[in-house]
């Protein structure tokens, strides 16, 4: 019984795993920097040495980085496969692995895209083109949905990539600037502005002499500008330089201060993962399974325990499940026979 197995979670700090926006002008460092950060964070997460971050292109502003996966996302066609590839539970381990940080540059494009590749597709004008609205639903289903699966993965860092948009009160005549087509009401942008774990507004501040200095970060959220913190009571203070390592530093003394202040312990949130799902190696999982199907071949579930044991150890040459080599396989049976003995009312322990 999973339940039984379940322990207290400490607070997670840090930026492995988190889902974080950059906003802000052309030549600030938002593609650059960001795939500086993703190459810290495989180092962090994982064993492969070649292991490196994928950019999702959806603009073109990775010229002047390298050691980065790339996948052209203005042709909407690769944007949907990549998100069905991170988000399918089978990719996890390979993904972690060898890619454990997505960055879709240039997200305030998502819409336009998959709007031209709904149109297309379906050989209409507009999506009001199809009755009954069925165009925007399409759309809707080809934007909104994958991107929310990506924005609840567990362990993968994904970093969405805005311009800077400016929002002017007619009245005050202050200034406001927030990423890029978020403000727009149940728009996808909209949705990963406000769900992001953090988002920095960047600016590159002049100097006396006129040049422009490095650039700031921001993750605050003021007046003037949209910011995020997911551990903002921990945060002495909300600007930094705007570097990978002062990003990645930043994040986890706000979020080790945050614990102090709560007197909670704090961890990663890749240990945090690691406790939460347990994963067991191929022997324990051809254990567990072994020791939950004697019990329930003892009961009215035998029949029913059986087949998914058959069927679990097809192809092997002698049809047991101590031979499936497959650890997917054998963690979907154990799932599969732990469901099996509680709509049973069966105790396996």
């Amino acid at each position: 019984m999973i339940i039984k197995k379940l322990t207290k979670q400490s607070m997670a700090v840090g930026l492995v795993g988190q889902k974080v926006v950059v906003y802000g002008d052309n030549e600030t460092g938002k593609t650059t920097v960001a795939i500086e950060i993703g190459k810290a964070i495989c180092k962090q997460v994982s064993n492969n040495p070649e292991a490196s971050p994928l950019v999702l292109a959806l603009e073109n502003g990775t010229n002047a980085s390298d050691d980065f996966y790339l996948v052209d996302g203005t042709d909407y066609r690769n944007v949907r496969e990549v998100l069905s590839d991170f988000c399918n539970p089978r990719n996890k381990d390979y993904i972690m692995e060898n890619m454990p940080v997505l960055i879709v540059d240039g997200a305030e494009k998502i819409p336009t895209i998959a709007k031209n590749y709904v149109t297309t597709k379906k050989e209409i004008e507009t999506l009001g083109d199809l009755d009954w609205g069925k165009g925007f639903d399409i759309f809707k289903s080809y934007t909104d949905a994958p991107f929310i699966k990506l924005m609840a993965l567990s362990g993968i860092t994904v970093i969405f990539i805005f311009h800077t948009e400016i929002s002017t009160d007619d009245k005050t005549k202050q200034s406001y600037k927030f990423p890029s087509g978020s403000m727009k009401e149940n728009g996808i942008c909209k949705y990963i502005k406000d769900n992001s774990d953090f988002a920095f507004y960047l600016e590159k501040p002049v100097m006396e002499d006129g040049r422009k200095a490095k650039s700031r970060a921001y993750c605050d959220d003021t007046v003037e500008h949209f910011g995020r913190n997911r551990y903002a009571e921990g945060a002495e203070t909300f600007d930094i330089d705007f570097s990978a390592q002062s990003v990645i530093d930043y994040v986890e003394a706000c979020g080790k201060n945050l614990a102090k202040k709560k007197g909670v312990s704090a961890t990663t949130v890749v240990e945090k993962q690691q406790a939460v799902t347990k994963k067991m190696n191929h022997d324990e999982l051809v254990a567990e399974n072994a020791r939950i199907g004697k019990i329930l071949v003892g009961t009215s579930a035998k029949d029913r325990c059986l087949e998914l044991m058959r069927k679990c150890a097809e192809g092997t040459s002698t049809g047991k499940i101590t031979d499936v080599d497959d650890d997917n396989k054998l963690a979907d049976l154990l799932s599969d026979l732990n469901a099996l003995a509680s709509d049973k009312g069966i105790d396996i322990g």
